[in-house]
């Protein structure tokens, strides 16, 4: 069925079928089948016809969504998210509960959450009590586990003081001492 193109000139092309759009809009990102079928019906597809394109990718394997959630799943991780906000930002995207409990499972399997602190903590300790809050709500609030956090804020801070300590055992005696 011919759709105006909404150029000058009103040309008008023919609407991609159902299947076409849907594989055009995944390769531009994941999608959950929910969110697909959202698209779909957003772009004027029937629902008849948006389920029927959505059976056709899974047939063809380029809607899976268990390896989709995963996929989600790892993304959000290397946005630096862990746990239970992984597991609700992939709920909110529509994918099966199935599919989020598979793909929160691979990604503890194969990363941790003390890796993703590292990664997520700022080079030196916090400056006060107030600083050190900031930096644990924000892990906290990326699903990272509180007594994790805790652990490792501690953990910087000890490396700070350390660090600190061999740095003055370099210096002379009394320098910077003097008045």
């Amino acid at each position: 069925m011919p759709r105006a193109s909404g150029k000058p000139g009103g040309r008008s092309r023919e609407k991609p079928s159902v299947s076409q759009k849907a594989v055009d809009l995944l390769s531009r990102s994941v999608h959950s089948k929910r969110e697909l079928r959202r698209k779909l019906i957003q772009r004027e597809y029937a629902p008849e016809e948006a389920d029927a394109g959505i059976r056709r990718l899974e047939e063809l394997n380029l809607l899976n969504e268990s390896r989709d959630a995963a996929a989600a799943a790892r993304s959000l991780y290397s946005r630096g998210y862990w746990g239970i906000a992984v597991r609700s930002r992939l709920a909110q995207r529509g994918f099966s509960r199935q599919a989020v409990d598979q793909a929160v499972e691979m990604l503890e399997a194969d990363e941790t959450p003390e890796r993703l602190i590292r990664r997520l903590l700022p080079s030196k300790p916090p400056a006060d009590e107030k600083s050190a809050r900031r930096v644990a709500l924000r892990l906290i609030r990326r699903g990272l586990p509180v007594r994790k956090v805790r652990e490792s804020l501690r953990d910087l801070s000890a490396e700070a003081f350390e660090e600190i300590e061999r740095e003055a055992e370099t210096l002379p005696d009394g320098e910077g001492n003097e008045g």
